[in-house]
């Protein structure tokens, strides 16, 4: 509901031309366990899949993949970092996660990408290479994140 009735309101997206409505909630790998082990997410995933053969090798509790529940694609994001001993106690771990609607994010080209060659290594390797100038940034209106909800977690580590 923060997505939809926060101001600026968080518009969801389509995908490959459905009419279906998502937004994305990116979290690392301690908090997407919490998901995993949510059993009204797990039984609203798993009753809502397709049966036949050729989708049980696309069911995310089977393969891993990312969980679907009531418009949110919820993936697992490993390289997210984890903020030890953030906590008010100063004894928590905590993770940032990212619902993501449209407009969460802004990819800039300074330049576009171009071929280098190599050679620096006194003639005995060449080398090509590629190079560009890009970035990307979460995108703000009015001192506000537009299009996206950091959230975090308190995610304790694996016993």
């Amino acid at each position: 509901s923060k997505a939809k009735l926060g101001s600026p309101r968080m518009h969801p997206f389509m995908v490959d031309g459905d009419s279906n409505e998502w937004y994305v909630f990116f979290c690392g790998t301690r908090a997407f366990r919490y998901f995993e082990a949510d059993t009204t997410i797990l039984a609203a995933d798993r009753e809502s899949r397709a049966r036949d053969a050729g989708a049980l090798k696309n069911n995310p509790i089977f393969t891993g993949g990312e969980l679907l529940y009531r418009g949110v694609i919820i993936k697992e994001i490993p390289e997210l970092p984890v903020l030890v001993n953030a906590g008010a106690s100063g004894t928590t771990d905590v993770q940032p996660c990212f619902l993501c609607g449209q407009q969460a994010i802004a990819y800039a080209l300074g330049q576009d990408m171009q071929s280098i060659e190599d050679s620096d290594d006194y003639d005995f390797r060449k080398g090509l290479g590629i190079e560009e100038l890009s970035g990307i940034k979460k995108i703000f209106y009015n001192g506000k994140q537009h299009g996206l909800v950091t959230v975090y977690v308190a995610a304790a580590a694996d016993s």
